[in-house]
């Protein structure tokens, strides 16, 4: 049967596995078996909403209604459930103030559809995240690359005496924060915290990113990281031993304009207004979110150009607006170069630390 729990962040003190697992699996209660019924109908009733089939529905919400559920999520189910049922059937809601098991609910990340990108790949509750990455570290998940592809990586560096290991990664591991706290921005207040803005790269691992970084990279030395696939272009410092350049989209939709088509959809005022805003100084606030961050571009499109010998690097972003990839300009090349330009930056072996030339 579902069992409430009423907080959004592991109980105080519990700072070692024994302490998580026995808040994980403290035995159910039956103190709410009576909502168990309209709970049911209520979230049947929201699969189906959601594109569900009948069956696909029933069966997802019988299985909901028995594990833990937030007692926020609870509460506003039941509401649902009350405003369709006639007054014989409604049932009273939960009282806001028991002693009730704390836990930590999707609902703690930002998720509050059933089906959504929202809080599950893309504007993550940054604090709420790191926490469950923590937890799902302790239960000893797998690797994102595989143990045969990490041991590979590791060796291989290791084993290298190369000036420079150029690594290419199909993610970032640039980290995106964005803290929507910033009076600026003029955020509602449940808005008012910091967000991952895509777990769906290298920021939905944070332990094996760290173990990576510091055990892998760092100790090989002269490490450069070469990614792309968040329509973005980035220059990093992760630390005195590695960098990274990620290269932007080169005709996919920028990143900001990614963000700019989702805030236009967004039916509440407030928070679209505060969408609007973030847009507007999108690369100020992920520069801010991330000390490590040396360069962020997320409204032009381009290429990026890797030169080097044993004791230098030079990179260069060739980059075009976003509005010039829905243009042909092949035949007009004048124009292509004025709507150009070139973000340059320069790596010494001695140094490893990033500097813009241009």
């Amino acid at each position: 049967m579902a069992v409430v729990t009423g907080a959004y962040i592991l109980k105080a003190g519990a700072s070692t596995h024994r302490d998580v697992e026995a808040i994980r699996h403290r035995p159910d209660t039956t103190a709410f078996a009576p909502l168990r019924a309209p709970l049911q109908a209520a979230l049947e009733q929201a699969y189906r909403a959601a594109g569900q089939s009948r069956e696909e529905a029933t069966q997802r919400a019988a299985d909901a209604a028995k594990g833990r559920i937030a007692l926020p999520v609870l509460s506003s189910f039941l509401a649902a459930y009350n405003a369709q049922a006639p007054a014989a059937q409604q049932v009273d809601l939960p009282p806001q103030d028991a002693d009730y098991e704390r836990g930590l609910p999707w609902l703690a990340l930002g998720k509050t559809r059933l089906f959504d990108a929202i809080g599950s790949r893309y504007f993550v509750v940054k604090d709420s995240f790191d926490l469950f990455a923590a937890l799902r570290g302790l239960d000893g998940i797998g690797s994102a690359y595989g143990s045969e592809q990490a041991a590979w990586l590791s060796k291989t560096l290791s084993a290298s005496d190369a000036n420079w290991k150029v690594i290419a990664s199909s993610v970032s591991f640039t980290s995106l924060v964005l803290d929507l706290a910033r009076p600026e921005l003029e955020a509602p207040a449940a808005m008012r915290r910091q967000f991952y803005l895509n777990v769906d790269q290298w920021d939905g691992f944070p332990q094996e990113r760290k173990q990576l970084l510091d055990n892998v990279f760092d100790r090989a030395g002269g490490v450069i990281v070469l990614s792309g696939d968040i329509h973005a272009g980035f220059a990093t410092q992760h630390s005195a031993h590695t960098v990274e350049f990620t290269t932007p989209a080169v005709s996919s939709e920028t990143l900001k304009r990614i963000l700019a088509r989702s805030v236009g959809g967004n039916p509440d005022a407030p928070s679209r207004r505060t969408g609007e805003h973030m847009v507007a100084q999108l690369d100020e606030l992920l520069l801010h979110g991330f000390d490590a961050l040396r360069y962020a571009n997320t409204d032009h499109h381009g290429v990026g150009v890797l030169a080097l010998d044993g004791a230098h690097v030079d990179v260069r972003f060739l980059e075009l607006p976003g509005e010039a990839c829905q243009q042909r300009l092949y035949d007009d090349p004048r124009r292509l170069r004025a709507l150009s330009q070139e973000r340059r930056f320069a790596v010494a072996r001695a140094s490893m630390q990033i500097k813009r030339v241009r």
